[in-house]
């Protein structure tokens, strides 16, 4: 609504001031444009690799630590991979890869088209409905677009990473995610996410935190332009003993 309600404000200065009606007009089509080259140019690298090291699940039984699963029992998914219990107690490497880039393609095509129609004609007050009803919801989507690809580059740039389960309840449009992650110092840490597109086909997300302020953080699974691809380890180079002989 903030968005929407900027969008009123400048085009009632661009209907009161018809002198820079223009320039105001220009002003506000080319901000989704600049967003966009902001999180690309500005902001992190389209790719960047992480390193997750994976707690074991267990239950704490007096003084003894019971695994809650069978070693080789499929536990939960995470990234659209199956999660053994062989998979904890150790590193995992990630690689953050963008997504989605036919919405930042079409906020780039359609922004300057915006600028180009800013540029050829007045509008007077007999344009007043049209230009509220139409130029400002649609200026509103796409900043509201660009905004939070920016907001997405600058939250991957968060230097804490944990894993965490999650669990998604759906009101309206909007996904609510909450999870539960434990930082470094074991402190047990929860938060909640809205998003409107959520991959629910896993179990497990990642956690991008701030190290110095726990309580900001963002999960994985509810990012729009970004997803996790695991990064597949070599095979391991076998030598022929023939070879190893000489």
């Amino acid at each position: 609504m903030g968005i929407l309600a900027l969008a009123g404000l400048v085009l009632s200065l661009a209907l009161l001031i018809p002198p820079a009606q223009k320039q105001i007009l220009v002003a506000m089509s080319a901000i989704p444009l600049l967003l966009l080259l902001i999180g690309q140019l500005i902001l992190p690298r389209s790719r960047r690799s992480i390193r997750v090291w994976f707690n074991p699940i267990v239950l704490e039984i007096g003084d003894e630590l019971v695994p809650l699963f069978d070693e080789g029992a499929p536990m939960s998914r995470l990234s659209g991979r199956d999660l053994t219990y062989s998979s904890f107690q150790q590193w995992h490497d990630f690689e953050i890869v963008p997504h989605r880039f036919w919405l930042l393609a079409a906020i780039g095509l359609l922004s300057p088209v915006a600028i180009w129609a800013s540029l050829q004609k007045q509008v007077g007050v007999s344009g007043t409905v049209s230009l509220f009803y139409y130029s400002a919801i649609r200026w509103s989507i796409l900043t509201a677009i660009s905004k939070r690809w920016v907001w997405e580059r600058h939250m991957l740039r968060l230097n804490g990473i944990a894993l965490a389960a999650f669990s998604v309840s759906t009101e309206g449009r909007y996904h609510q995610i909450r999870y539960n992650f434990v930082d470094p110092e074991d402190g047990h840490r929860s938060g909640w996410f809205e998003c409107m597109i959520c991959n629910r086909s896993d179990d497990m997300t990642i956690i991008f935190y701030d190290s110095d302020n726990p309580d900001r953080s963002v999960p994985a699974v509810g990012l729009m332009f970004h997803r996790l691809v695991w990064r597949e380890r070599p095979a391991p180079v076998i030598v022929p003993r023939a070879n190893q002989e000489t």
